[in-house]
């Protein structure tokens, strides 16, 4: 992390997420890629809602939903037992 990140919030629900949002220089976080890669100094504040956002994977006949809080890893482990859609 850099020197801008003053506190981590870590809510327990949307709600609060929501709640905390309105602080100023804040900023959701979940994953994080982007906030590495753009090193904003202006956040001083992160939301960490890694915890409560969705990280399920269901697969069924006709499709495949996956949750916003799934990794990559997570789509690979769950997928790998099925053949590619061809």
């Amino acid at each position: 992390m850099w020197s801008s990140i003053k506190n981590v919030d870590v809510p327990k629900t949307f709600s609060e997420a929501i709640e905390y949002q309105s602080k100023s220089k804040s900023v959701l976080f979940g994953g994080g890629t982007y906030l590495v890669s753009e090193k904003n100094t202006k956040i001083n504040n992160l939301i960490d809602i890694n915890g409560i956002i969705d990280k399920t994977i269901e697969i069924t006949d006709d499709s495949i939903v996956i949750g916003a809080g799934s990794t990559i890893q997570d789509i690979v482990n769950k997928l790998s037992d099925f053949p590619l859609i061809g």
